[in-house]
């Protein structure tokens, strides 16, 4: 099994999950994670959120857009398209730490000594089940070909600005961080709470902010963001 699978250069228009097709989808997902209260919101959107929108949006011909297909969308919202998963802690010191262990251990399934960081899109999840998870009773279980990128060269520098020109096509980061740019990356990799896994977020005014630990949280300003399945 190939670890990263190449993807499509065929250029698909992302859309926000939204009218008739985001009441069937949250009616679903209502029914299919009944009792678990993190995929139970109504008002922006959490990582659980979208990859639990994962499992259900197939039935109906869609899928969670990747970070790099993230193209031609409107100001004012922000979208959960990606997680950074960096070395996990032996403590569980941050509630990430066991969803970041559980993903880590089903990568090292299929690279045995994996580079960090590492981003992994949450077109490329789906949400689980989990009684092991003693907080939110989920975990993310990885599809079977996922797309893992080992982007250590972007992700382990501080805040800097970047082109919207200069663009990896297949992980949609900055190829390199300028000083003068027209879009920023937000990403303190020293901080405590860059440990374990973190929310890699495209905000409202398109810039890349990976400082989000807490995955329980939903701004009003979230929404999901769909694509056509291939």
């Amino acid at each position: 099994m190939e670890l990263i699978k190449k993807i499509s250069k065929e250029t698909k228009r992302s859309i926000i999950l939204d009218g008739d097709l985001k009441r069937k989808v949250f009616l679903d997902i209502a029914k299919h994670y009944k009792g678990i209260k993190v995929v139970n919101s109504r008002e922006g959107s959490n990582p659980f959120l979208v990859a639990a929108s994962n499992r259900i949006l197939p039935d109906y011909g869609y899928r969670i857009a990747r970070l790099s297909e993230a193209t031609g969308i409107p100001f004012g919202y922000c979208f959960d398209l990606s997680g950074v998963l960096r070395e996990v802690q032996e403590e569980e010191t941050y509630q990430e730490t066991y969803h970041g262990r559980n993903l880590l251990d089903q990568i090292k399934i299929r690279e045995s000594s994996p580079n960090f960081p590492i981003k992994i899109d949450w077109a490329d999840t789906i949400l689980a089940k989990d009684p092991k998870d003693i907080k939110f009773g989920c975990s993310f279980e990885l599809k079977e070909c996922p797309v893992i990128a080992y982007a250590s060269s972007i992700l382990n520098h501080k805040n800097n600005n970047f082109s919207d020109n200069d663009i990896d096509s297949e992980t949609g980061l900055p190829n390199q961080l300028i000083l003068k740019g027209n879009r920023r990356l937000f990403n303190e990799p020293n901080k405590p709470y860059q440990q374990d896994l973190t929310r890699l977020i495209l905000t409202q005014n398109l810039s890349i902010n990976s400082n989000f630990p807490n995955f329980t949280h939903s701004s009003p300003a979230g929404r999901i963001l769909i694509i056509k399945n291939d």
